[in-house]
């Protein structure tokens, strides 16, 4: 049984709110439609529903890193605010991070050794972020698609604007972004 949005709403407000124009949020309920769509917001069991809740975070981590690309808006919100109203299961998380979990003495930027939950929520996001990205690819269309989708979110029209396809350095890199991000 999939993770309805209506059991993730109250989380996702806290987490989409770069823009007073809730643009943010609209699109993170509507990508959490393809991701149900896509199979990939089950509960059932509680390992299944920390994951389909960790798909929340890095849908949000994945909007945050375009926003930074494309306007330089960075609110830089630590992982675990991100996640605190989803009730994430430690247990369940430690299942779902371990297999990407930095080991001792090796750890990548963005790890700090002496924070487990937090670094067990980035593992364990970072190992999601390439299926929902993938997801949203193919949802809108490949990359020029999910481009102008997000490109909608900052003032949530219905339609892009024109700028967002001149020749910039933030168009370029927010594009840039969404072609190189992850290895298909």
């Amino acid at each position: 049984m999939p993770l309805r949005w209506e059991e993730v709403e109250e989380a996702a407000a806290g987490m989409f709110r770069v823009w007073t124009s809730c643009g943010d949020l609209d699109f993170a309920k509507e990508a959490w439609g393809h991701l149900e769509t896509a199979g990939l917001t089950n509960d059932d069991d509680i390992v299944s529903k920390t994951q389909s809740c960790l798909m929340l975070v890095a849908l949000c981590r994945i909007y945050l890193a375009f926003s930074k690309a494309k306007w330089d808006e960075d609110p830089d919100t630590p992982i675990m605010f991100l996640a605190e109203d989803l009730y994430i299961d430690q247990v369940a998380l430690g299942l779902l991070a371990a297999p990407n979990f930095p080991r001792h003495g090796h750890n990548p930027p963005g790890f700090e050794p002496l924070d487990l939950y937090e670094n067990a929520l980035l593992a364990a996001t970072i190992m999601l972020e390439p299926q929902v990205f993938a997801c949203l690819r193919r949802a809108y269309g490949g990359d020029m698609g999910l481009y102008t989708r997000l490109c909608r979110t900052r003032s949530n029209n219905q339609e892009h604007d024109g700028d967002d396809f001149d020749i910039t350095s933030p168009n370029m890199d927010a594009y840039d972004f969404l072609k190189h991000r992850y290895i298909r």
